[in-house]
C-alpha cells in the first residue's frame, strides 16, 4: 500500500463513508491521488469532482478533489464545502476543471467570506482560466 507523502496531504484526508458500503481506508482512498499532486477527499472518495491548477491553462501543481458521486444538479445545496485551503493552496489557484456534473464556486476569504465568483460550470474540457482579478486568489469554495 501507498503510504501518505506529506502531512498536508493526510490533514485533508476526509474519510467519510456511506452506509452499507464498506468502510474506505485512508491508504485505500490515498491510491488515487498522482504522486504529483496533492488531493481532498469526501465520502468514498471514488468520483472525481474537480481539479484546481497553480497556473493558467491548467499547468503547474495540481489540487484533486474527489468525491463520493456525481453532484446534484441544483446549485441551492453544496456537495462539499472547503472553508479554507488546503496548506499551500491559499491564494494559489489560477484554473480549474471541474466533472461529474460539478460546478465551483470560490470565495477571497476564508469562511466563504469576501467577494465571490459566482458558481462557474468550468467543464472538464478545456477548463476555465480565473480572470485576472482572481487569479491567485481563492480562499475558500464550495463544490455542488
Amino acid at each position: 500500500m501507498r503510504k501518505l507523502r506529506t502531512a498536508a496531504t493526510a490533514a485533508f484526508l476526509l474519510c467519510l463513508t456511506s452506509v452499507g458500503a464498506p468502510p474506505a481506508t485512508a491508504s485505500s482512498i490515498a491510491a488515487k491521488c498522482p504522486a504529483d499532486a496533492n488531493c481532498l477527499y469526501s465520502g468514498d472518495g471514488d468520483t472525481l469532482r474537480a481539479i484546481f491548477y497553480e497556473n493558467i491553462n491548467w499547468t503547474g501543481a495540481r489540487l484533486i478533489y474527489y468525491g463520493s458521486s456525481s453532484c446534484t444538479t441544483t446549485l441551492s445545496d453544496a456537495d462539499f464545502s472547503k472553508s479554507a485551503m488546503p496548506t499551500g493552496w491559499n491564494d494559489r489557484v489560477s484554473s480549474i476543471r471541474d466533472y461529474a456534473s460539478c460546478d465551483i464556486k470560490l470565495y477571497k476569504d476564508i469562511n466563504f467570506g469576501g467577494a465571490s465568483t459566482g458558481w462557474i460550470n468550468a467543464g472538464s474540457t478545456p477548463g476555465y482560466n480565473l480572470p485576472a482579478s482572481w487569479n491567485d486568489q481563492a480562499s475558500s469554495f464550495r463544490v455542488s
